[in-house]
C-alpha cells in the first residue's frame, strides 16, 4: 500500500473545508461556508496533513467506486465491494451509504 503524507497546500483546504459543511454551515451556502471558513483567524494559524492512499489498494480486494451520479458528496469518493456493478445499481433495495 503507498501512503503519502504532507502538509496541505492552499490549493487543498477548499476541500478540507468542506468535510465540514454538514455539520457546521448552519444553513449557509457552500460559497458563504468557504468564505468564512477562509477568513477564520484559528484555520489560518493551523496547518492540515493530507494522506493521500491509492485507489488501487483497495481495488485489488475487489473495490469499484461508484458513478458520479451515485456520489452523495463532490469531496470524497464512495467505493463499494461488489462482484457486478451494473447489477448492484439497478438493484431495487440498493442505497447510498448512510454513513459518508
Amino acid at each position: 500500500m503507498a501512503i503519502c503524507i504532507r502538509k496541505a497546500a492552499p490549493k487543498d483546504l477548499d476541500s478540507i473545508y468542506l468535510m465540514g459543511i454538514d455539520v457546521w454551515s448552519d444553513g449557509s451556502t457552500e460559497q458563504e461556508y468557504l468564505s468564512e471558513c477562509r477568513s477564520y483567524p484559528k484555520y489560518k494559524k493551523g496547518g492540515c496533513v493530507i494522506q493521500n492512499t491509492l485507489s488501487k489498494f483497495y481495488e485489488k480486494f475487489g473495490f469499484v467506486s461508484l458513478p458520479v451520479e451515485h456520489q452523495q458528496y463532490k469531496t470524497s469518493t464512495c467505493m463499494v465491494r461488489c462482484l457486478n456493478l451494473k447489477q448492484l445499481l439497478s438493484h431495487s433495495a440498493f442505497g447510498l451509504p448512510t454513513y459518508f
